[in-house]
């Protein structure tokens, strides 16, 4: 953030909640078997589906005007 200039050069990064809300969703659902093995996989492989559910931006220019990209997953 330039306070001077009123510009921003950020990145943000989403990442999509996936692993860890389909536990609850099974639940829900009436499945507490799958449940359980879905929140055994998110305990195993949780940090890699969030990597994979991540999305990049880069948000530059003016306050007044922000211009906002998606940065591609190889440039990462």
């Amino acid at each position: 953030m330039n306070l001077i200039d009123r510009s921003v050069d950020q990145r943000l990064d989403v990442i999509l909640p996936i692993a860890g809300n389909t536990p609850l969703a099974a639940v829900l659902l009436g499945a507490p078997q799958i449940a359980g093995a879905l929140f055994l996989i998110d305990k195993l492989l949780g940090d890699k589906i969030n990597e994979a559910t991540k999305l990049s931006y880069r948000l530059t220019g003016p306050w007044a005007e922000p211009e906002l990209e998606q940065i591609n997953a190889a440039s990462n």
